[in-house]
């Protein structure tokens, strides 16, 4: 069991701890959301370049690949509402500039 004396200590670095982690929290964020967008970038340039049948990631590109992913996860169509998927399609023209690292998709409009 601990001492009396030794609970307020205890106390006092557990909470520093926790404050601690949860300040260093933010900046790994912004770390990991530069390298997710260099990985992208790099992705976009082997599918471009250097893929054995390369591509061009245009608009046309990004109409392909919305509508091939939402077929992926509706293809029966009874799970989103037209109303999901017009404004989903805000986007559909977005995705070939979020490869090329000129645009930054903001997933939840306000």
């Amino acid at each position: 069991m601990m001492s009396k004396k030794a609970l307020p200590v205890f106390a006092l670095v557990l909470m520093g701890g926790i404050l601690g982690a949860l300040s260093c929290r933010g900046s790994n964020e912004n770390d990991t959301l530069t390298r997710q967008q260099q990985l992208l970038v790099g992705l976009g340039m082997l599918i471009e370049q250097r893929h054995y049948s390369p591509k061009q990631i245009d608009d046309q590109f990004s109409q392909k690949i919305f509508d091939e992913f939402l077929s992926s996860l509706d293809g029966e169509k009874n799970i989103f509402l037209q109303t999901d998927i017009a404004k989903l399609a805000v986007y559909k023209d977005q995705i070939d500039d979020e490869i090329h690292g000129r645009a930054a998709m903001k997933f939840y409009p306000t």
